[in-house]
């Protein structure tokens, strides 16, 4: 009886033991079906391709290189958000006069512009910012890397306006057929029932080819707003999980979240909000996910800290096995 009482203490502390490692909550953010299909089809080599083609409109691309943090933390970038050599852009200096034109025209500080084959940074900016906030602002430009959104968008756009647009023609033109078939054609006469079914053509397909034009229209401006904003959204949440630090999250929202915080206690899907970037809220949601995982970059953790995080690991491997052991062998520990 005793034997059997034992195994069951070990096998409860056993459960205990493993119930309380932390597992990320990366995989409770889930993108919406469309968007998870736009995706597969934006890593495709043909997009990339179409995507580099497009280089056109770069004035800037002679622009030296970055110095060299800023190309160190674009190399660890690259690597920890699994983009390949062939599809890495260059981080080079942005020139004062974009910085001046274009932050005229938007009425705010220029950090980072992305073009298809270059990606420019403000280094007089950077340079004054935390280490949390550079890394995050390099980490989320060198995420667009990975997708060619560019071509993606301009296909789900146009097939979307187009399909909003064929349906709408075609609901529209039926509508007033058969509404002119109940209305007006027990008025007409036989011998003007032809010029009747012309007219009723005509005035259907005219209304229906409008008002299927004026649909979209605004289709296709709601789709490119709507996969605008998840383009921003996806690079903030993939970035910021890269970044494996809370720290630098913490730094980057300028917030500190608290453990204890029953807001960051319950997971939520940071893709359900429909605005561009994460809020400083949704962005501790992050960093408690990543601070309960005790993760930390190599800046943010002291060296006895990582000691003891390895200690704590390995012992906690021994202590795992060590009771399974004593489970299946049915060895009393004392």
């Amino acid at each position: 009886m005793n034997f059997f009482r034992i195994q069951l203490i070990l096998l409860m502390c056993l459960i205990i033991q493993y119930s309380n490692a932390h597992d990320s909550r990366e995989k409770t953010h889930q993108k919406p079906l469309i968007y998870k299909v736009l995706d597969a089809i934006a890593q495709f080599d043909i997009m990339h391709k179409l995507k580099r083609a497009d280089d056109d409109g770069d004035i800037y691309k002679n622009q030296p290189l970055a110095t060299a943090v800023y190309q160190q933390m674009g190399a660890q970038a690259y690597s920890n958000l699994d983009i390949n050599s062939t599809r890495q852009l260059p981080i080079k200096q942005l020139p004062e006069i974009a910085q001046l034109e274009i932050s005229r025209k938007n009425k705010s500080v220029l950090i980072a512009l992305v073009r298809p084959n270059n990606l420019y940074i403000n280094e007089q900016v950077l340079d004054r910012a935390s280490y949390g906030s550079k890394r995050a602002t390099i980490y989320h430009q060198c995420n667009t890397a990975k997708y060619a959104d560019a071509p993606v968008r301009a296909l789900a756009t146009t097939n979307a306006g187009g399909i909003v647009a064929g349906m709408t023609y075609k609901t529209i033109s039926s509508l007033i057929n058969i509404l002119a078939d109940a209305v007006v054609k027990p008025s007409i006469s036989k011998d003007n029932l032809d010029e009747y079914k012309i007219a009723r053509s005509v005035c259907s397909h005219a209304t229906g080819v409008a008002i299927g034009a004026l649909a979209w229209r605004a289709m296709q401006t709601h789709s490119d707003k709507s996969y605008q904003s998840y383009q921003e959204r996806r690079s903030n949440i993939e970035s910021l999980y890269a970044l494996q630090c809370s720290a630098c999250v913490e730094q980057d929202c300028g917030m500190e979240v608290d453990i204890n915080d029953l807001r960051y206690k319950t997971p939520c899907n940071l893709y359900a909000s429909g605005s561009s970037y994460l809020s400083p809220i949704e962005k501790l949601h992050i960093a408690y996910d990543l601070k309960i995982q005790n993760k930390l970059c190599d800046h943010h953790a002291p060296k006895q800290s990582l000691q003891s995080t390895f200690t704590s690991k390995k012992s906690y491997k021994l202590t795992f096995w060590s009771l399974l052991k004593l489970i299946i062998l049915g060895i009393s520990p004392v």
